[in-house]
């Protein structure tokens, strides 16, 4: 049933719908549970560091998964795919997760992520379109892109203040947010940052923001007014196309204007 070779899980052949990996297990190979489709359960032992890249891979039928403290990394793809999966509480110990660990998880409601988290990957929450909320540590330095691209439900975000990058697209298709702050550390907004954002009321930008990225507000389509800090010296193009309810902007004499930067915004009147 477990195939563990030096306190390493490397596959697990049962086809019961809980799993509860054995003591003394240190790690989770790559690919331990790729593709079971009839686990729903699974309980990890304390002493457990690691989590393997692509150990859950496709597991669409698993709905919970406990973690144990001792929890160090969660490499990357680890459980892309697990559709199923509603929630996960991330322990305190845990210091790094790679890229694309929860993508495609569209039943992910919450996510709690530890205290000891400073990045937080490209495309780690992709496509979980069911995620609510995530509660963000205060140590967080840096949200990769597409981080939460297209987590349609997801109504609001609070950015610690030491974030001092936030990747391309990290929010596209954020449908359900409504209000966002960006930390005082971040100077660029970046390309598509929150493309298709149509809920998007409110956006404060802080001073020391250099530039706005390609389409980066492009199709926010209920963003009625933005206020750029005279630091912004260029906006690249397309960054306010099709914000149909955009009445006012603000922005600096020194700042840099590409093409179609208010293309389709029918009530701006500059």
């Amino acid at each position: 049933m477990f195939v563990i070779e030096k306190y390493a899980l490397k596959s697990y052949t049962g086809s019961e719908c809980t799993a509860e990996v054995p003591k003394g297990v240190k790690k989770l190979g790559r690919f331990a549970f790729r593709m079971n489709q009839g686990i729903e359960h699974v309980i990890l032992p304390e002493g457990l560091i690691g989590i393997g890249s692509s150990a859950f891979y496709g597991c669409r039928s698993l709905k919970s998964v406990i973690l144990p403290q001792s929890l160090e990394y969660i490499d990357d793809n680890a459980f892309y795919g697990c559709k199923a999966l509603y929630g996960v509480t991330l322990p305190a110990g845990l210091t790094r997760i790679g890229k694309n660990a929860f993508a495609g998880c569209a039943s992910l409601t919450d996510a709690v992520l530890g205290e000891g988290i400073r990045r937080i990957e490209e495309n780690t929450f992709h496509g979980c379109r069911a995620l609510k909320s995530a509660a963000l540590p205060q140590g967080l330095e840096y949200i990769g892109d597409m981080a939460f691209a297209d987590c349609a439900s997801l109504k609001s975000v609070g950015l610690p203040s030491g974030v001092s990058e936030i990747g391309a697209g990290a929010f596209s298709g954020c449908r359900a947010l409504e209000h966002m702050e960006l930390p005082g550390k971040i100077s660029t907004v970046k390309d598509v940052l929150f493309y298709d954002c149509t809920a998007l009321k409110s956006i404060v930008l802080p001073d020391g923001i250099a530039s706005v990225g390609i389409s980066a507000f492009e199709g926010c389509t209920s963003l009625e007014y933005i206020t750029l800090p005279d630091t912004v010296t260029s906006v690249e193009r397309c960054a306010f196309s099709g914000c149909i309810s955009l009445k006012g902007a603000v922005f600096g004499t020194y700042t840099e204007m590409g093409e179609d930067v208010f293309k389709d915004c029918p009530l701006l009147r500059l």
